[in-house]
C-alpha cells in the first residue's frame, strides 16, 4: 500500500493488485491446457473416464478465469478528499469499477488490527465510521510489517484530525 497523493486537502492510497491477477489466469489456462491435451489423449484411447477428468480441469481452469474477470482488483484507491467530504473507495476490475463513498464527518476511527487465518497472521487498517461500519484497508500483494501501518495510519488520523488514532 502506498500513498499516491499527499495534500494539505487530500490523501490518497493505492494497491496495485495486478500480480494476482495474472498469477490467477495463468492457472486457469493452464487447467484448461492441460483439460485439452488429457481430452484428446482419452478421445483418442477411448477412455471415458479420461474425457470427465478433463472435462473437470476445462471447468476448474473456466471458474478460475472467471474469478478474475468478476471480482479480483487490479488496484485499488483509498481517497481521503477535504475539498469534497468524503472517503472514497474505488477498484478497479476487468468488467469496470466499483466505487464507494462515505461523508469524512462519519469516520470514527483509524487503527491496525490484526487478522489470523488457519496458516497466516496478516494486518488490515480498519477505518470505523460513527454508524458502527468498519471498511479494511487491506493490501493483498504483499505483507506488511505492522510499524507500516502504523505509519500510514498516524498519517490518515493527523489528515483528519483524529485525536484517538
Amino acid at each position: 500500500m502506498d500513498i499516491v497523493v499527499q495534500t494539505p486537502r487530500r490523501l490518497c492510497l493505492k494497491v496495485v493488485g495486478m500480480q494476482w491477477v495474472v498469477l490467477i489466469t495463468l492457472i486457469g489456462l493452464c487447467l484448461i491446457a492441460g483439460g485439452v491435451m488429457a481430452g484428446l489423449s482419452a478421445w483418442n484411447a477411448r477412455v471415458w473416464i479420461g474425457l470427465l477428468m478433463s472435462s473437470g480441469l476445462i471447468f476448474a481452469g473456466c471458474v478460475a478465469i472467471a474469478v478474475v474477470l468478476i471480482d479480483l482488483p487490479l488496484w485499488t484507491l483509498y481517497n481521503f478528499d477535504k475539498d469534497l467530504g468524503c472517503f472514497r473507495l474505488e477498484r478497479r476490475t476487468v468488467f469496470g469499477k466499483k466505487v464507494r463513498e462515505w461523508r469524512l464527518q462519519e469516520i470514527h476511527s483509524v487503527a491496525v488490527a490484526k487478522m489470523e487465518d488457519q496458516d497466516s497472521i496478516h494486518y488490515v487498517i480498519l477505518v470505523t465510521f460513527k454508524a458502527g461500519e468498519t471498511v479494511q484497508l487491506r493490501d493483498m500483494t504483499e505483507s506488511p510489517k505492522p510499524q507500516e501501518y502504523d505509519a500510514i495510519v498516524q498519517q490518515i488520523g493527523q489528515f483528519l484530525g483524529l485525536s484517538d488514532t
